[in-house]
């Protein structure tokens, strides 16, 4: 069923995916040049060499090339993962920016705002959220909320895994403290740039 849900998803997804209906020359840009770019970048062989990665199989791979773009993309200060890790995907992240305080947190030790404060040191502003493989995404969520700025950027994966974490999505593309979101099916983006429209893109990535 969830295989079926996502190539329904990806069928309605293809028209704003080639981007039309994409007025914003800022949003274009980073769907042609993040989200879809096919271009292979010099750090895909290292993280497919990454311990426990394969760059055959289509799930973290894929993701971590992803966050690789987005941090290249971005380039942000600070990068926290917030959950459980294998290190794969911070490392992947660290790649495009060696000089970013790079810090994990995992799901035993809670996710506050004073433990985020803590963690990014003197860095007091959060500009790269990745929440992962963790079941407590409304605490890391609510808990970074009071340190992003305007070029703060969150990464949710598995929006669409069940009922729950679909309607918990709805409600983050309808919070007013977030700038526009974008649905990746498989993983959410949420910008805090309120120079754009708040509005919520439906694409795929590669």
């Amino acid at each position: 069923m969830t295989s079926l849900r996502k190539i329904f998803a990806s069928v309605c997804r293809l028209r704003q995916s080639l981007g039309f209906g994409v007025h914003s020359p800022y949003i274009y840009a980073l769907l042609t040049d993040v989200f879809r770019e096919r271009l292979p970048y010099y750090a895909y062989e290292a993280i497919g060499q990454l311990p426990g990665e394969s760059p055959y199989s289509s799930g973290s791979f894929k993701i971590n090339r992803l966050l690789f773009r987005l941090v290249n993309r971005f380039l942000p200060d600070s990068i926290i993962e917030a959950g459980n890790s294998d290190g794969r995907s911070l490392k992947s992240m660290s790649l495009a920016r060696k000089n970013a305080v790079c810090r994990n947190i995992p799901d035993d030790h809670g996710f506050s705002t004073e433990e985020l404060e803590q963690t990014l040191g003197d860095s007091r502003q959060l500009d790269f959220l990745f929440i992962s493989s963790t079941n407590a995404f409304r605490e890391a969520f609510e808990a970074a909320l009071p340190l992003t700025g305007e070029h703060s950027v969150f990464i949710i994966p598995s929006i669409h895994a069940d009922k729950d974490r679909r309607m918990w999505w709805k409600a983050v593309e309808r919070d007013e403290r977030t700038g526009f979101t974008v649905d990746l099916y498989d993983i959410g983006l949420v910008f805090f740039d309120r120079n754009h429209p708040r509005r919520n893109y439906r694409i795929t990535y590669c």
